[in-house]
This record gives C-alpha cells, structure tokens and sequence, in this order.
C-alpha cells in the first residue's frame, strides 16, 4: 500500500466524529486506521474499526510512532488527521471567501486532493474555518502555519532526518519548519476547510497539555529553530485553566530555505 489515512485519538472512542465522514468504500481504499493505546483496542474494535495500538504517551511521539510504521510497510504518502472534525467546509465558487458546508465525497475529495498535492510536496495540509476569508481569493498558499491534517512524505520525511518527538507540543510546528529550512515548502489548501467541536476540547492532548507543559514546548521550539520563533503571552478564553498562555510566532516564509 502506497498511501494511507490515520488518526490518532484518545479517550474518545465514542465520538470519532473524523472516521464517520468516510464511506466504507473509502476506508478500505486507504485503510483509514485508527491509532489509539493499549487501553482502548477492544473498544474500538467493537465497532469494526481498523486499529493500531500505540503505547506511546502523547501526540509527538504517537505520530513518530505512526511515520515509523509507514516506513517500516512501505507506505509513501501520509495522511494524519485529528479525531474531531464534525464539519468540512467547500468554498461556495471562486469569487466568493464565503464558504458552505461540503458533503462526504467532497470531504473524500478534499483527502484525495492532499494525496495527489504530495508528489509535488513533502507536506500537505488543510485550512481551518475560522479565518479561511483571509486568504480569498488563492486556492493553495505555501510556506504557511498548518495543523490538524497532515498529508506527508515519507521518504522526505526521513531523508532529511525529521521527527514529530522533538517537542512535547507543537510538535506539528516544528516539522514544518525542519521542511522548510530544509527547503520543501508545505501546501495548504485554502479554498476548502475543516471544523472541529473546540480546541482544547475534552480528550486528546488536553489529557495532557497544560501550562507548565506549554512553556516548556514553547520555548523548546524557540531553542531548535532560534531564527523563526518567538515566544509570547496569548489569550484565549476558550481554553479555560490555558486561557492565557505562552505561545509562539513562527516566520514560516523566512524559515524556507534557510538552512
């Protein structure tokens, strides 16, 4: 298998909201696989769902786990994707920002999309809803913050020595910026969009994440790529005992190429 879809997920084996836009025709074409801990196996397969256990402890080192068994089977093209995307969004034509909800082959579209963009670059992600008006009227940007879906190369991964482990958040900012110093832009699709519940929503890293552990990843960040991150004071009501937070700024275009 050359290509293949995974998410990662934690303590909701009840709401995977992502698995539920795929049709079984899909799954088995991508093997969509479930990548969850020890705990939680036989949970999940009572639904029928393919799964990977993970004994790895959080969403770094979960995703090192997952590039190294795609290495390991020969699987060429990545795509990690959260648990908790409950909407996608398709723009409504192209003169407009406005977007509308898209249906499930176009969600499938959108995964196909990422996997065709991925022999022309190392990484591939998806815009968020909220903010995607800013970025009318491209339809792909380069060198750009991307989260929550991962489309990857693997060869390139590892050609150039990258990890997801390095940090114990924001792991997924540190990967695009080892890319782009290594001089691969990423590709986000801007005219399409996911929409998940909330961040820091109940489950996932917010097992996990907390102040303390934010500082540290923070300024872990800063450490390894001192030329394009800094680290200041964010507030965010939504993240309750985290609304107000050490954050980062990255300089995503200065970093490509500049190794």
């Amino acid at each position: 298998m050359k290509e293949m879809i995974f998410i990662p997920t934690l303590n909701r084996v009840d709401e995977q909201y992502t698995l539920a836009w795929f049709s079984d025709a899909f799954i088995r074409k991508y093997d969509v696989t479930i990548v969850c801990p020890p705990k939680e196996l036989t949970k999940h397969a009572k639904y029928d769902r393919n799964v990977l256990v993970c004994d790895k402890k959080g969403i770094g080192p979960t995703r090192q786990f997952i590039m190294e068994y795609a290495q390991y089977n020969g699987i060429e093209k990545v795509i990690m994707c959260d648990d908790d995307h409950i909407h996608w969004y398709h723009r409504i034509s192209p003169d407009s920002y406005h977007l509308r909800n898209a249906t499930k082959p176009e969600c499938e579209a959108m995964f196909e999309r990422i996997f065709k963009k991925l022999d022309e670059y190392a990484m591939v992600g998806m815009s968020a809803r909220s903010g995607n008006n800013r970025f009318f009227p491209a339809t792909e940007l380069e060198a750009i913050r991307q989260n929550n879906i991962h489309g990857i190369r693997t060869d390139i991964y590892f050609q150039e020595g990258i990890r997801f482990d390095r940090v114990p958040l924001m792991e997924d900012f540190d990967v695009i910026l080892s890319f782009l110093e290594a001089g691969y832009p990423n590709l986000l699709l801007v005219d399409v969009a996911w929409g998940q519940l909330s961040s820091n929503a109940p489950g996932g890293c917010s097992t996990y994440r907390n102040n303390a552990l934010q500082t540290t990843a923070a300024y872990a960040l800063k450490a390894l790529h001192p030329k394009f991150v800094t680290v200041h004071k964010k507030k965010a009501a939504t993240w309750g005992e985290m609304a107000e937070r050490d954050d980062v700024i990255c300089y995503w275009k200065k970093a490509l190429g500049a190794a």
